[in-house]
């Protein structure tokens, strides 16, 4: 089974809050996996260990990290009962890793793993360190992280998970 990433960037506005920019598309690439976390590789080799989510997340990107309880089973909704089967460890499914309650309307999901975010110059190190593939992704989301930045070098963050 593969292993895909889901993507973010978000920066800080005028008003010091962090709003979501965009979410960018990028290709499996297992070298870029292993730099960023750890994944699909040793784990000693992420240029910073993963750190989870980061404080202060737009709602934009947290509706794609939990899992809301409602009525149905809705894309990115489970019923309280599948809930609580997730939050126990006991629901009949191929994830190993059990949901935690992000607030009391939503479960973090069991099925994305290794939750983590860099800065741009951490980024720029992932980068530097490729040898064996190119993400032309990777180069637009650090050009794109230098414009928003516009001279603070934490202005602007990559937010990211994955799922296999």
């Amino acid at each position: 089974m593969g292993c895909d990433i889901h993507a973010y960037v978000d920066y800080k506005n005028n008003y010091g809050r962090h709003v979501h920019f965009c979410n960018p598309y990028i290709s499996r690439n297992y070298e870029l996996f292993t730099l960023l976390a750890g994944v699909r590789g040793p784990k000693e080799s992420a240029v910073v260990s993963p750190r989870g989510v980061p404080d202060h997340l737009n709602d934009w990107i947290v509706e794609g990290y939990v899992l809301w309880i409602g009525d149905k089973n809705a894309p990115g909704e489970v019923t309280r009962e599948v809930a609580d089967q997730l939050l126990s460890g006991t629901y009949p499914s191929s994830t190993s890793r059990e949901a935690t309650y992000w607030n009391e309307n939503s479960i973090t999901n069991p099925y994305i793993h290794t939750p983590s975010w860099l800065y741009l110059h951490e980024l720029q190190e992932v980068q530097l360190r490729m040898v064996h593939t190119r993400s032309i992704e990777l180069s637009a989301i650090i050009a794109m992280m230098k414009a928003l930045n516009d001279g603070n070098p934490e202005r602007s963050r990559f937010i990211f998970w994955f799922d296999n």
